[in-house]
Parts: structure tokens; sequence; C-alpha cells
């Protein structure tokens, strides 16, 4: 009876997590400012943007986009700036290093994607 119950409740909860996915769209977590996507906000990270930006690296998938654009209306040589300003520890105003969700947007007033505070 017990194992009867728990298999009702697991398909209840599939179905919900479904039906959460398709209603809402799949949502990631990534590190804000982490342009290589490796864990780890780096100076590796704003090499990379300097790449993107130089055309020697692409982002056709735009992940360095989502990723590491803080500032202006596409990615720049500003969103690299933040980042080693950040890493030589002179502020953080655009949350580099903070989880945020990629499909939830950019705010249309700051250009700032929500923070998950941890």
């Amino acid at each position: 009876m017990l194992f009867k119950r728990f298999s009702v409740a697991a398909v209840c909860v599939l179905l919900m997590m479904t039906v959460t996915v398709l209603l809402c769209g799949a949502l990631s977590v990534f590190l804000r400012g982490d342009a290589d996507n490796d864990g780890v906000v780096s100076i590796m990270d704003a090499t990379r943007i300097q790449r993107v930006i130089a055309e020697l690296d692409d982002d056709t998938d735009g992940g360095v986009v989502t990723r590491a654009h803080f500032i202006g209306d596409e990615l720049n040589i500003l969103d690299a700036t933040a980042i080693q300003r950040y890493l030589a520890d002179m502020g953080n105003p655009y949350h580099i290093n903070e989880l945020v969700e990629s499909g939830s947007g950019p705010s249309p007033v700051d250009n700032q994607l929500p923070i998950i505070h941890r």
C-alpha cells in the first residue's frame, strides 16, 4: 500500500513539473559575468568578451551576451571592464558573480536580470 501511495504521489509531482515547464518555459540558472560558462568569474571571462567583440570568437548561441552583458544596448568593452573592476574589488554595481535565471529577461528599467539571493 505504501508503494502505491508513493507511486501516485510521484506521478502527481511529475505531472506538476511538466505542466510548469510547459506553461512557464524552461529556465536555466547561470552565474552573472561567467562569459565562458566554466562556473567561475575570472579574467578569462573578460578576455572571452573581448574576443567576441573583436570577432575572434563567435557567440552564435548568445550565451556570452546572456551571461555577461551589463552595460548599453549590446555586448561592448564596458562589459569586460565591469568584470575587471569586480575582480579588482572596485565595486559590483552589476551583481557580477551572482546567480540569475535566464528566460526571465532583463528589466526594462535597469537592464539587469533578477537576482537569486543565496
